[in-house]
């Protein structure tokens, strides 16, 4: 059974904590040790055994924590399970176009999943590419154009935007320059 939003990272990373399972008024869901809970349970561990080996006793009951792991930890797991899914078939895909970058993305896979995407020519984050992508400064500053085109049909509404697209544009090219030249000099 697939839910709507399912496999779209953008869209589940933007649920409510309910449906993420998070409840508010949960005393393990609001708990310092609610992954160490959900680990030893996972590993098998029942109530009781997870409440003296924490020593939850006066934090919360073996029915609160029962309830957790019967109604939210399920939830929790699933919603966990699948953005984890979602971010290593990016990354693979990623991998699988761009081999070349394995190391870099690899080493930074929160970073390229979250805020930038990677130039192919530096192999590092650039502020211009989109995350979860991988460009040549080309590509980038054919995306660029392309929107500083669009923009200059309504040039009079969109000053401030032709301005900051075309300073992309050349600061992506010059980039490029730099690092070229800085190859050609070894």
């Amino acid at each position: 059974m697939t839910r709507k939003g399912w496999g779209n990272l953008d869209a589940m990373l933007k649920w409510d904590k309910k449906r993420k399972g998070y409840v508010k008024n949960c005393k393990v869901c609001n708990h310092p040790k609610k992954e160490e809970i959900e680990r030893l349970h996972s590993l098998g561990l029942n109530n009781e055994e997870i409440m003296r080996k924490l020593k939850l006793q006066k934090d919360m009951t073996s029915v609160s924590l029962g309830r957790h792991i019967n109604k939210h930890y399920p939830l929790s797991r699933k919603y966990n399970d699948k953005i984890r899914e979602l971010k290593e078939e990016i990354i693979t895909k990623n991998i699988q176009k761009h081999p070349q970058t394995k190391t870099f993305l690899l080493n930074n896979e929160e970073k390229f999943i979250n805020q930038q995407g990677i130039c192919t020519l530096k192999q590092q984050f650039c502020k211009h590419i989109p995350k979860r992508q991988i460009k040549t400064p080309q590509q980038t500053i054919n995306k660029l154009t392309n929107e500083l085109n669009t923009i200059k049909d309504e040039y009079y509404l969109q000053e401030d935007k032709i301005i900051t697209t075309t300073t992309k544009i050349t600061q992506c090219q010059q980039c490029q320059l730099n690092t070229i030249i800085k190859k050609l000099e070894k």
